[in-house]
């Protein structure tokens, strides 16, 4: 999951370099931390929040195809 976060985010982001997600698993849960330069924090979130939703619809549905577990994604 966690590298899938870092491809698809370093795409929507001028500094690719400075981001960073951490991956935690517990139980069935799957949370990752997405940590970037602050002038691109307002990329991953998007217009509304769109961005950082599409993100999450795809990361969740993947988790639960392969792996049987929810996932959550904190944007810092």
């Amino acid at each position: 999951m966690k590298q899938l976060a870092e491809t698809i985010l370093k795409r929507l982001i001028d500094n690719p370099d400075d981001l960073v997600v951490e991956e935690t698993q517990v139980n069935n849960s799957i949370k990752l931390k997405v940590s970037a330069h602050p002038s691109d924090i307002g990329k991953i979130i998007g217009k509304k929040g769109q961005n950082a939703t599409a993100v999450r619809t795809i990361l969740k549905a993947v988790a639960v195809k392969e792996q049987q577990k929810s996932l959550s994604l904190d944007i810092d």
